[in-house]
């Protein structure tokens, strides 16, 4: 029988829709090695459309709900940075493996600990921890767009993105959309995500509103230069070659904003209160100004990541699930990002 994985986790607003998306990446790499994937989700619109969209089922349940774990998989990933050692240590004395993602704190519990970041103060260690670039998690979809992509050059106008994720909780699509307003020698195409839930209407020459995006690799393909908050958006523009200037949601992303821009792929607005439309019109003018930044940036990007962290991932997984021990090199391949 082929072994069970359920991919426990929650998104939309406030949430995001960044732990779901790379859930589903990871179940896709699953699905390839034969394995069956099942999700319990939050009753969130997005979520379910999420995850029916790549061909997963799905049961609602709260994170920690007592019920929902009867009758579990061989392996449990729960991509949360709630406290989940309880629900850790529930699903253990059932004798489930458990994988967590993007939580340290669960490492005294769980089977693994998955950390897909860059950023140094995650470079957690243990026998159970995997953290770094190797693990950074994104779409088969982004590997497929890079193939015969050209260097990102600069030119005019300017094309920028902005993208602040599925909820965009603080309104800095707005904010970004204002500050950009009166500047020229650039073309902005603004993607709304699946929670967003602002019901303002911009207005402006040279702007694209674009909803429900299901691919975004083909955008960010033809995009100079994105405007984004903290989260898996940033890795998959670093694959695209795309440099990013960054606005946190969070005071708690700090760290994150450090990372991104000490790896050379992102310029830190920081936290979003502290950030003055000036602010954003002067990075915009760097990149206008400077062609020569944009393209070392855009190389750094592109040194970021070899793509193929769902593949080392689903392997962790599946070698949990088959009680084989891990194995990290499953069906990974030779393409690089």
């Amino acid at each position: 029988m082929l072994p069970r994985v359920t991919f426990w986790v929650e998104g939309g607003s406030p949430l995001g829709m960044g732990h779901v998306v790379r859930c589903v990446n990871i179940a896709g790499e699953l699905k390839a090695l034969g394995s069956q994937a099942h999700f319990l989700v939050n009753d969130e619109r997005p979520v379910i459309e999420r995850v029916k969209a790549a061909g997963f089922g799905f049961s609602l349940a709260r994170l920690g709900d007592i019920k929902a774990m009867d009758g579990f998989a061989d392996a449990v990933v729960i991509d949360s940075k709630k406290d989940i050692l309880k629900i850790l240590s529930d699903l253990k004395g059932r004798g489930v493996k458990t994988i967590a993602i993007d939580n340290p704190d669960a490492a005294s519990v769980a089977d693994a600990v998955i950390i897909p970041s860059v950023n140094l103060a995650d470079s957690r260690r243990g026998p159970n921890i995997r953290s770094g670039r190797d693990y950074i998690i994104i779409g088969r979809n982004f590997i497929e767009s890079m193939k015969g992509m050209k260097a990102t050059g600069h030119g005019l106008p300017l094309r920028v993105l902005v993208t602040m994720g599925g909820a965009d909780p603080n309104h800095l699509t707005e904010k970004v959309l204002n500050a950009l307003n009166d500047v020229e020698g650039i073309e902005t195409t603004v993607v709304i995500g699946p929670a967003f839930k602002s019901k303002t209407l911009f207005a402006r020459e040279r702007l694209k509103i674009l909803s429900n995006v299901s691919d975004m690799a083909p955008i960010m393909r033809q995009c100079h230069l994105a405007f984004s908050a903290v989260g898996t958006t940033v890795y998959e523009m670093a694959c695209m070659g795309l440099p990013s200037v960054l606005i946190a949601n969070y005071r708690e992303d700090a760290d994150d904003l450090k990372g991104f821009e000490s790896r050379g792929i992102s310029v830190s607005l920081g936290f979003h209160e502290d950030c003055s439309v000036e602010d954003i019109r002067r990075a915009v003018r760097r990149f206008l100004e400077d062609g020569l930044m944009l393209r070392n940036m855009s190389a750094a990007c592109r040194a970021l990541t070899d793509g193929l962290g769902a593949r080392r991932v689903a392997g962790i997984i599946m070698g949990l699930a088959k009680e084989k021990g891990v194995n990290e090199n499953a069906f990974i391949g030779k393409e690089r990002c």
